[in-house]
């Protein structure tokens, strides 16, 4: 079984020279973004409370929220340079659309069509709403690493935008890259996407979540790719 290492502890590489390997443990990282929550929290201070008549209970509740909030804000990684506009929103009853084109609708339909037949599902349970974004990545800007809790379908219409997932593979999206100028977000995955380049990008997006969901959600960068925010 393998050992953990420590600090301090050695590993030798394949000339046989001696690397010492330092990291800091999860938990101590945990400790110290609780400790400045903690701080925060100490604010609200037990003279207060008694001059406000709070509970103790209802006091250590609500400097506890205050902690715990400070500590996701110092976590997240917010948008820098990033535009997003909400064009249109509108709101679903529970649907269910199926499309189906063969092989000779196809030829007369979409000539050149890549594939002998083409089809399209989506279906949903419950109401959902529907979003409908235009984005601009000024140069160097970014959107921040965040999620969806519904999936996005991305075109982007100027300029080029560089993408990373938590596995931290840089893509390039636009018109003339080799990406091409679309993406699909599936939603529930964690990403960032940057504007590398010297020039604006520009951009619109179509957002489906459930019913009253918040349409963005904030993320930490991942250890993965902690260098990419």
């Amino acid at each position: 079984m393998d050992r953990q290492l420590g600090r301090g502890d050695e590993m030798k590489d394949d000339g046989g020279a001696a690397k010492k390997l330092e990291f800091r443990d999860e938990k101590d990282a945990a400790k110290d973004r609780w400790g400045e929550g903690l701080a925060s929290a100490t604010r609200c201070s037990s003279r207060k409370r008694l001059r406000q008549g709070m509970s103790l209970p209802l006091w250590f509740a609500v400097c506890s929220v205050v902690a715990l909030s400070h500590v996701e804000s110092t976590r997240a990684t917010p948008a820098s340079g990033f535009t997003g506009t909400t064009l249109a929103k509108g709101t679903f009853t529970e649907f269910q659309v199926f499309n189906r084109l063969t092989q000779d609708q196809l030829q007369r339909l979409a000539p050149g069509f890549p594939g002998d037949t083409w089809s399209s599902l989506e279906k949903t349970e419950g109401p959902s709403d529907l979003y409908i974004q235009t984005n601009t990545w000024a140069p160097g800007a970014t959107t921040g690493w965040h999620k969806h809790p519904g999936h996005s379908l991305i075109v982007i219409t100027s300029g080029q935008v560089t993408e990373y997932h938590a596995d931290c593979t840089p893509k390039v999206y636009g018109p003339g890259t080799a990406n091409g100028p679309t993406l699909v977000d599936t939603g529930n995955d964690e990403h960032v996407i940057r504007n590398e380049g010297s020039v604006e990008a520009t951009g619109f997006a179509v957002q489906l979540v459930a019913k009253g969901a918040q349409r963005r959600i904030d993320e930490p960068a991942p250890k993965t790719c902690s260098s990419i925010f």
